[in-house]
C-alpha cells in the first residue's frame, strides 16, 4: 500500500467520523471514500426520501478502512460486496453497527480462474448482526466456529462452497428457528456436512446441491412440517435412507426434485404417490425400477421428470394426471399408452427412449406448445398430429423418419422444426411453404438432395441448417429468405457459390466450408460477422470483408488496383503498406511502403496510366530507365532509395514530371551528374538524406520553373556555391531542414537567396546559423519565416518592416538576445524563452503562454 493511499484513506476517516457525530453519508460521499481502484460504474447507491442511504452494492478490494466507511451507513438495509481479490481476509465485524441491516450478500473471489483460492472472512464477523434476515455467502471461506450462530432473526441463507473451500460444521444450524430459506451448493464433487435439519419448523425451501445426504438428514428432513420445495441435486443418498418417513409430508411439499449424481438404486418410493399436494416431481438418476400405477393419486401434479435408464413401461394411469402441463421421461420404453391422449393440458411433451410409433390419440394434446421426441427410433407420424395447432417447437433428432410428412405441414404455428443426426430424409416436401411461421429449420445430417424452391415462401425463417446432406446447388429461391441471420449448408457438394446471398441482408453467419469443388467469390455483405469457407475453392472478393485473413486467394480483381493489391498480397506484401487509386478503372497511383524488388517493379510498371508513384528500391539504374520508359505520363515520383549512389539521367524523357522526391532510410544518397540537369518541368524538388554536390546545385539552378525546393537532413559541404539558386525566380518555398548525423550544416544563410523576390516561406532549421542579414528585407513578398534551432545572437529591425511577414519562429536559439519583433503584421511568433530576448511589446502574434517578459523600460 503507497503512501498516497494511506493519507487518503487516514483523511476520509477523519471525514468518516466528523460526519458520524452529524448525519450518515448520502451517496455522492460515500464514492469519494473509496479507493481509487474501485470502479464507480459498479456502484449501485439507493437513497430514502432523507437522503440516507437504504442500500449500497459495490465492487472492489475491502480494505479495513473502506470496511468501516462502509459501517457508518447506519440506517442501511441492504448491502452486496463483491470482493475482488482472491487472498485477502477482511473482518466485517465492524458492520456490526449497522442495526437496520437486513440483507447481505458477499461474493468472495475475483473470478472463475480463482475458485480455488477464496478470501476469508474472519472469526465473529456476523455475531453480532442482530436485524439480518438475509445471507448470502459465495465462495467465500468462512472461519470460527459457529459463525452464524447469533443471527436470531434470519430467514434465507444461501452458502455457496467452492474448490478448495472447507465445509463448515453446520450441526447447530436448526437453532435458526426463524430460517424459511436454505440453499446449501456444494460446485466441487460430492462431499459430506455436519448439518441437523431438525427442528427448522419454519424451512418452506431446502436446497441442498452437491452433497452427500445421510439417512439420518432424510429423517430430519421428514420432519420439517411447513416444507413446500425440496430439491436434492447432484448429490448421493444413502441407500438404506427410509423414505417412508415422507409421507408426513404429504400436505405442505409442493415441489420435490431429487437429482443424483450417479445412478441411484432405489424403487418408487410408495411414501411418493402420497404427497398429494405436490405440484412439480423431478426424479434423475434415483430409481431403477418402473412407474407405479399409483402415480395417478398426485392429482395436483402439474409437471413431472423422470429419468431412469431402467424405466422400460409408461402406465396407463398417467392420464389420470388432467393438471399436467410439463411430462419429461427419459428410459427404455418403446411405446406410449394411448391414455397419453387425455392428458389436455399439457403443454410440453419431452420423450427419450425406444419409441417406435406415436399413439393417434396424441393429436388430441390440443394445448402442447413444445413437443421432442430427440433419440427414439420412429419411422413415422400418425396423420393426428396434424391437429396440434398450437404445437410451436417441435424436434425429432436422431430418429428414423425418410421424408417430412404432409401432416407436418398443417402446423401452422410452429417456429421451429429439428430433424437432423441419423434421420434419412431425401427431400424437402413443398408443402413446407405453409410453414411460414418457421424460425428454426435444422435438417442437418440426412440425406437431402435438393432445396425445393417452396422454401422463399418462409418469410420469417431466420436460421437454416442443411449441414450434412447432398446438396449440389443453392437455389435463387434462398434469397428471399429475407429474415435469415445463419445459413449453414457445409459439408454438400454444392459447385457454386452465388453472389445472390449479398442480398439477405440481415445474414450475420455463413457456413460453406467443406464443400471441396465450389467455386465462386466470398460475400461482401457487410453484415456477416462469421463466416466459414474452410476445404473450398472460393476466392475472396473484397478487401476487408468477411474471410479475408481466411488463407483464400484473391478473385480476378474487377480493376487496376486490385489486380495489384492482389499480385502483392501473394508476394507477401502488408496490405497496410499499400495504397492505390483509380480513374475509370485504371490505376493513376500507387504507393509502396516496403523495398519492391525488380519483378514486382515491373509488374507496376505495366499500368501505364499511373502518374504519381511511391517506391522504395535498392537504386539500381535499370529500375530508375524502365519507370521512365514504362511511365510516360509520370507527373509525380518518390523513390526511397536504399543503395549510396542514385542516377536519374533516365528520368529526362518524363516530360510530364513536375513532382520529385528523393530519400534514404539507410545512409547519405550522392546523385549523380546531369541527374536533375533537364528536369526542366519540376515545380516541387524534395532531396532528403542527400550529401550535396556542387553538380547539383548548378543543374538545380536550371530548374526555373520551380515553386518548392525543399532539403532534408542533408550533408552541406563548406565549400558550396549556392549562387545558382538565385535564377529560381518562380521559387515560393525554400526549406533547409536540419542536417545529416556527423555532418555539415550550414553555418550562414546563402547571400543568393536574397535574390528570390517571390520566396513566401523561408525555413532554415536546425543549423549553426549565427546572424541574419538585413537584406533578408529584400524579400517583400515573405510570409512564413522559421529560424529555429540556430545559433542566432539578435534580429534585424528590418523584419519590422516586412508587410507581407505573418509567421516568424525563433524557438531553441539560446544566445538569443535583444527586443522581439514590433511587426504589426505578425498574426504568429514564436521565440526562444530560455534566452535573454524580451518583449518589446504586447501584440496579438504572441500565444497566452511560452513568451518572452516585458522588456524593462
Amino acid at each position: 500500500m503507497n503512501i498516497k493511499f494511506i493519507l487518503k484513506s487516514i483523511s476520509l476517516g477523519l471525514l468518516i467520523g466528523s460526519y458520524q457525530k452529524v448525519r450518515a453519508l448520502n451517496c455522492e460521499e460515500i464514492k469519494t471514500t473509496l479507493p481509487e481502484d474501485f470502479d464507480i460504474e459498479d456502484i449501485k447507491c439507493i437513497e430514502n426520501e432523507k437522503g440516507e442511504i437504504t442500500k449500497f452494492v459495490t465492487t472492489g478490494i475491502f480494505t479495513e478502512d473502506v470496511i468501516k466507511n462502509i459501517s457508518s451507513l447506519n440506517k442501511l438495509e441492504e448491502l452486496e460486496l463483491y470482493h475482488y481479490s482472491y487472498k485477502d481476509d477482511f473482518d466485517l465485524s465492524p458492520l456490526k453497527s449497522l442495526k437496520n441491516l437486513k440483507s447481505l450478500y458477499i461474493r468472495c473471489y475475483k473470478d472463475s480462474r480463482h475458485i480455488s483460492s477464496s478470501s476469508k472472512i474472519k472469526e465473529n464477523s456476523f455475531s453480532e448482526l442482530k436485524s439480518l434476515e438475509k445471507l448470502d455467502l459465495s465462495g467465500c471461506d468462512i472461519m470460527g466456529d459457529k459463525p452464524f450462530i447469533g443471527l436470531s432473526n434470519l430467514k434465507e441463507l444461501n452458502l455457496y462452497f467452492l474448490k478448495g473451500l472447507s465445509i463448515p460444521d453446520l450441526s447447530y444450524i436448526n437453532n435458526l428457528k426463524n430460517i424459511t430459506s436454505l440453499n446449501l451448493n456444494n460446485s466441487y464433487n460430492v462431499r459430506s456436512m455436519d448439518i441437523n435439519y431438525e427442528g427448522l419448523n419454519n424451512l418452506k425451501k431446502l436446497f441442498i446441491y452437491g452433497l452427500k445426504i445421510s439417512k439420518e438428514n432424510i429423517k430430519e428432513i421428514s420432519t420439517l412440517e411447513n416444507i413446500e420445495e425440496l430439491n436434492v441435486s447432484k448429490g448421493e443418498i444413502d441407500s438404506d435412507s427410509d423414505f417412508s418417513l415422507f409421507k408426513s409430508l404429504k400436505d405442505t411439499l409442493k415441489y420435490l426434485d431429487i437429482s443424483l449424481y450417479r445412478n441411484g438404486d432405489f424403487d418408487f418410493p410408495e411414501a411418493f404417490v402420497e404427497l398429494t399436494n405436490l405440484k412439480n416431481l423431478t426424479l434423475s438418476k434415483f430409481i431403477n425400477s418402473k412407474i407405479p400405477k399409483e402415480i395417478s393419486q398426485l392429482k395436483n401434479l402439474e409437471s413431472l421428470y423422470i429419468k431412469n435408464p431402467e424405466f422400460n413401461e409408461i402406465p396407463e394411469t398417467i392420464k389420470e394426471l388432467k393438471n399436467l402441463k410439463y411430462l419429461d421421461l427419459e428410459g427404455n420404453f418403446e411405446k406410449l399408452p394411448e391414455s397419453i391422449g387425455e392428458l389436455y393440458n399439457l403443454e410440453v411433451l419431452d420423450l427419450e427412449g425406444d419409441i417406435k410409433e406415436l399413439p393417434e390419440s396424441i393429436g388430441e394434446l390440443y394445448n402442447l406448445e413444445v413437443l421432442n421426441l430427440s433419440n427414439n427410433q420412429i419411422e413415422n407420424l400418425p396423420e393426428t398430429i396434424k391437429n396440434l395447432e398450437n404445437l410451436k417447437n417441435l424436434y425429432l433428432h436422431n430418429n428414423n423418419l425418410y421424408e417430412l410428412p404432409e401432416s407436418l405441414c398443417e402446423l401452422k404455428n410452429l417456429k421451429t422444426l429439428y430433424m437432423s443426426n441419423e434421420n434419412n430424409l431425401t427431400e424437402i416436401s413443398g408443402c413446407i411453404k405453409k410453414l411460414n411461421n418457421l424460425e428454426i429449420i435444422d435438417l442437418s445430417e440426412n440425406e437431402i438432395t435438393k432445396i425445393p424452391e417452396a422454401i422463399k415462401e418462409l418469410d420469417n425463417l431466420e436460421y437454416l441448417d442443411l449441414s450434412h446432406n447432398k446438396l449440389t446447388e443453392i437455389p435463387e429461391a434462398v434469397k428471399e429468405l429475407k429474415s435469415l441471420i445463419s445459413l449453414d449448408l457445409s459439408y454438400n457438394d454444392i459447385k457454386e457459390f452465388p453472389e445472390f446471398l449479398n442480398e439477405l441482408t440481415n445474414l450475420e453467419t455463413i457456413d460453406i466450408s467443406d464443400n471441396e469443388n465450389i467455386v465462386g467469390k466470398t460475400l461482401i455483405n457487410s453484415n456477416i460477422q462469421y463466416c466459414y469457407y474452410l476445404n473450398t475453392k472460393l476466392c475472396i472478393a473484397e478487401e476487408e470483408s468477411c474471410g479475408y485473413d481466411s488463407g483464400l486467394p484473391y478473385c480476378k480483381p474487377k480493376n487496376d488496383c486490385e489486380e495489384i493489391q492482389s499480385f502483392l498480397l501473394e508476394n507477401d506484401f502488408s496490405s497496410s503498406f499499400i495504397t492505390c487509386d483509380l480513374t475509370d478503372n485504371k490505376a493513376t497511383s500507387i504507393a509502396i511502403n516496403e523495398i519492391v524488388t525488380e519483378e514486382v517493379i515491373d509488374k507496376i510498371l505495366s499500368y501505364d496510366t499511373i502518374e504519381h508513384l511511391y517506391v522504395e528500391i535498392d537504386g539500381s539504374i535499370n529500375v530508375i530507365k524502365k519507370i521512365s520508359q514504362k511511365l510516360p505520363n509520370l507527373v509525380e515520383l518518390t523513390i526511397i532509395n536504399n543503395n549510396e549512389s542514385l542516377d536519374l539521367s533516365s528520368l529526362k524523357t518524363l516530360e510530364n514530371l513536375t513532382q520529385l522526391r528523393i530519400n534514404s532510410y539507410e545512409s547519405l544518397i550522392s546523385i549523380s551528374k546531369n541527374s536533375l540537369k533537364y528536369l526542366t518541368n519540376l515545380e516541387y524538388l524534395e532531396l532528403s538524406s542527400s550529401k550535396i554536390y556542387q553538380k547539383n546545385l548548378d543543374e538545380i539552378g536550371k530548374l526555373t520553373k520551380l515553386k518548392s525546393l525543399i532539403f532534408d537532413n542533408c550533408h552541406y559541404p563548406s565549400s558550396l556555391d549556392y549562387s545558382p539558386l538565385k535564377k529560381l525566380q518562380s521559387l515560393e518555398v525554400l526549406i533547409f531542414h536540419d542536417y545529416y548525423r556527423n555532418k555539415t550544416p550550414l553555418y550562414e544563410i546563402p547571400s543568393s537567396i536574397y535574390k528570390l523576390t517571390n520566396l513566401k516561406e523561408l525555413t532554415i532549421e536546425y543549423q549553426k546559423i549565427s546572424s541574419i542579414s538585413s537584406n533578408i528585407s529584400k524579400l517583400e513578398k515573405l510570409n512564413y519565416l522559421n529560424l529555429s534551432g540556430n545559433k542566432i545572437t539578435s534580429i534585424p529591425k528590418a523584419l519590422n518592416n516586412m508587410k507581407n511577414l505573418r509567421y516568424v519562429e525563433f524557438l531553441e536559439n539560446p544566445k538569443l538576445s535583444g527586443k522581439t519583433l514590433t511587426n504589426e503584421n505578425l498574426t504568429t511568433c514564436y521565440y526562444d524563452t530560455s534566452s535573454s530576448i524580451c518583449k518589446a511589446k504586447e501584440m496579438k502574434c504572441f500565444g497566452e503562454e511560452g513568451n518572452p517578459k516585458l522588456c524593462k523600460k
